[in-house]
């Protein structure tokens, strides 16, 4: 059975046994701590207040709510991992050694620079510098300083 009540007095002196119990959830995880005001709306027109907390006043106005005070969380929220609860295996580390890259050269100056001699020869600059070996020496040597 539900009533509306409608001052604190009446409050007060209701009949807890008139009051259904309903199952009351902690949300000090999900809400943020102080007080909170709340009440129940019943087929969408009644609204209800509950015996398991306080009946109060909200803030300067005649309305009645229920109010409950969170506590200050005092214990640290574990980090979460979707993937514990999703059941997905973590990845391993990249291991260069189990990759296919397993055979890749460290870049070194020396290995640049015989690696710009090879491409070089792929060039088509040579030809167009045929008769100035100079010239084709200076761009060579631009290029190079960018190269490695």
């Amino acid at each position: 059975m539900y009533r509306t009540i409608t001052n604190l007095e009446e409050a007060k002196k209701y009949d807890a046994s008139l009051v259904k119990k309903d199952v009351a959830y902690n949300h000090s995880k999900f809400v943020p701590s102080g007080k909170h005001y709340f009440y129940f709306i019943k087929s969408g027109k009644y609204y209800c207040l509950s015996d398991r907390y306080p009946i109060k006043k909200f803030k300067q106005t005649n309305l009645l709510m229920n109010e409950i005070v969170i506590q200050p969380r005092t214990w640290h929220i574990k980090d979460f991992d979707i993937g514990e609860v999703l059941g997905i295996k973590k990845k391993a580390k990249f291991d260069i050694s189990k990759s296919i890259f397993k055979t890749w050269k460290v870049e070194t100056p020396e290995l640049l620079s015989k690696m710009f001699e090879t491409d070089f020869k792929y060039t088509k600059i040579k030809k167009i510098f045929k008769n100035n070996n100079s010239d084709c020496d200076n761009v060579k040597s631009l290029l190079e300083k960018h190269y490695v």
